[in-house]
């Protein structure tokens, strides 16, 4: 697919949660290993679950199961033009092979291909530093953050996110080329 490139806007993504569908590869993979497992994290709000705890140290490090990870067909569909950046807390097993896995996933699955950030923490530094004229991210903590450093950024929704009141909300990726 042909994608616009914007010069007049510096437009950076997250990945899981906005590209890459990781809740939904997170149930998945609790299901086939027999863990209790919720059908959707529609209402699930808390990462620091006991059902999360006992996946999370299976996952983190398996390079295989984040090349494997599905992506948010509403955002695969619906990006039309050409990401400055991506930028992810995405840093396991380390920063560096985060970022080439990262990048490695957005070429299997058809993305447009950017540099890619993984970061320990905040994202703001980095946002700043590539000079972003807008951000979008899946994570409220993320958004707050953002803005509080003067980004900005905008919350892609999710059902996880909708309990976080914002005016700085999209429905889908598209609505970003308004911002």
């Amino acid at each position: 697919m042909a994608r616009k490139i914007h010069k007049d806007k510096r437009i950076g993504l997250d990945i899981d949660g906005v590209a890459a569908n990781f809740v939904q590869a997170m149930i998945d993979i609790g299901k086939r290993s027999g863990w209790k497992m919720p059908e959707s994290w529609e209402h699930y709000l808390q990462w620091d679950s006991a059902e999360f705890r006992s996946v999370w140290p299976f996952v983190k490090n398996d390079t295989a199961f984040w090349m494997n990870i599905g992506p948010h067909q509403d955002t695969h569909e619906t990006l039309v033009f050409q990401p400055t950046c991506y930028i992810t807390n995405r840093h396991y097993p380390s920063v560096e092979e985060a970022s080439d896995d990262a990048f490695a996933w957005l070429l299997l699955n058809d993305f447009p291909v950017a540099q890619v950030y993984a970061v320990e923490g905040s994202k703001a530094q980095i946002a700043k530093e590539m000079k972003l004229d807008l951000f979008v991210d899946d994570a409220p903590h993320v958004l707050t953050d953002m803005r509080e450093q003067g980004i900005n950024c905008w919350l892609l929704d999710r059902p996880w996110n909708r309990d976080f009141e914002t005016e700085y909300r999209i429905k889908t990726i598209a609505e970003i080329e308004e911002k």
